[in-house]
């Protein structure tokens, strides 16, 4: 059985993001905000408030071009919310890298 995601194969998901980030962060700026945004719409859920909260992280942190980039950040944050760790796990004290699995693959690539 192919792999689909929300009804598109895995080469149209990430054309479709692609596409939805580089639009967004051209017509609307906000890398982070973008970026996020681009996976949100490819997965199909939107979170206002962790889109909210991405505000602050555009152009590498408050705009100073000096700290993480939000096009990297904004991903990061959507891999945290579906495969991160949940507090349950924390307070047992038990980790879960599943996201920062995620987060190296995405890291490889955007270096």
């Amino acid at each position: 059985m192919k792999e689909t995601i929300n009804g598109l194969t895995r080469k149209e998901a990430i054309e479709k993001a692609f596409k939805i980030g580089y639009e967004g962060e051209k017509y609307r700026q906000s890398c982070s905000q973008a970026s996020f945004n681009a996976i949100s719409e490819t997965l199909g859920f939107k979170n206002e408030l962790i889109f909210k909260c991405l505000s602050a992280l555009k152009g590498g942190g408050a705009h100073t071009a000096q700290c993480s980039c939000g096009a990297f950040c904004g991903p990061l944050v959507a891999f945290s919310y579906f495969f991160g760790r949940p507090y349950s796990l924390w307070e047992e004290g038990k980790t879960d890298s599943k996201s920062t699995k995620i987060g190296q693959k995405l890291y490889q690539k955007f270096i």
